[in-house]
């Protein structure tokens, strides 16, 4: 999701989503904020990666969330940069392309026994 840094999209972004009780859409639980909090003194050879991620995130341009059927945010395994700074520092676009890997959840296909279909409130759905 491209947002960037405006306040007022975030605010209107970010609000919209909790009035139609997807609480789980926040700057805190987006893909790429949780890699970065997750990662400590990295080894030299994912420097470049953590920075790369740093600085989409810091872009505010695109926005990765995933949750799972009982609407918990995913578990973040692992974060991947395939399109980031160029080895002179340029980039091919403003978008760095970044990748997010989620651990499956804990909830079993066995435990999911029935498919909610809704709408939003703002669909006219409860």
């Amino acid at each position: 999701m491209n947002i960037g840094s405006d306040t007022r999209r975030n605010a209107s972004f970010f609000s919209a989503f909790s009035r139609v009780r997807l609480a789980f859409v926040t700057p805190a639980n987006s893909g790429g904020h949780v890699a970065l909090a997750k990662v400590a003194n990295v080894a030299t050879k994912v420097r470049a990666t953590r920075s790369d991620l740093a600085m989409a995130m810091q872009r505010r341009k695109d926005w990765l969330f995933a949750r799972d059927v009982l609407e918990v945010p995913m578990e973040v395994a692992r974060a991947h940069v395939p399109f980031g700074a160029e080895a002179d520092g340029g980039s091919l676009s403003d978008h760095f392309g970044y990748v997010i890997n989620y651990a499956p959840s804990s909830i079993s296909r066995r435990q999911v026994t029935q498919v909610r279909l809704g709408r939003t409130q703002r669909e006219g759905g409860g």
